[in-house]
């Protein structure tokens, strides 16, 4: 039996369709989990140097925690980028420069509230295109801990003012 003329050829176009889409959908989860990946590394970068100007228990609890919580994100993260074939870049985004190049604790706490709040969305938009039931568990939980990073980013930021106010 064969096809009517065009038939096969309408086809084999709709076949080649749906794979270019599907290798979009893919280039395109790949470029947002790079972009994660270079964030989760500036905020584990931004935790050491936060570690090693602590003054503070608390201040290197606090800092000690943000890097725990980035470096784990990055090896996730990693891991997803070589799942789907991807070489994960070696990039620090530049978020940890604009953030060291603060000097005041209170308006570095503040760009890191931001920056937590950046990846959330980041993560709010790739989620939906995410077939891979693992891989969304997993975004899923790095987005809870970002908001529950903001929280204890926006207590700590609340102690520093009480502190501040004191010692005045």
């Amino acid at each position: 039996m064969t096809s009517p003329p065009g038939r096969t050829e309408s086809l084999a176009s709709n076949g080649g369709d749906h794979a270019r889409q599907e290798r979009v959908a893919r280039d395109s989860l790949v470029e947002a989990l790079q972009e994660l990946l270079e964030a989760e590394r500036a905020g584990a970068k931004v935790a050491v140097n936060m570690i090693a100007a602590a003054t503070d228990a608390g201040a290197i609890a606090f800092a000690g925690r943000v890097r725990e919580t980035e470096v784990r994100w990055c090896r996730m993260l990693t891991q997803a980028l070589r799942r789907l074939g991807a070489e994960p870049r070696l990039v620090v985004g530049d978020f940890a420069a604009r953030l060291l190049a603060l000097e005041d604790d209170e308006a570095r706490l503040s760009l890191l509230v931001r920056g937590n709040a950046w990846v959330v969305r980041k993560l709010e938009a790739v989620l939906p295109q995410i077939g891979d039931e693992g891989l969304r568990s997993s975004l899923e939980a790095m987005r809870q801990e970002h908001l529950e990073s903001i929280e204890r980013t926006q207590q700590r930021l609340a102690t520093l003012a009480v502190s501040r106010s004191q010692a005045d």
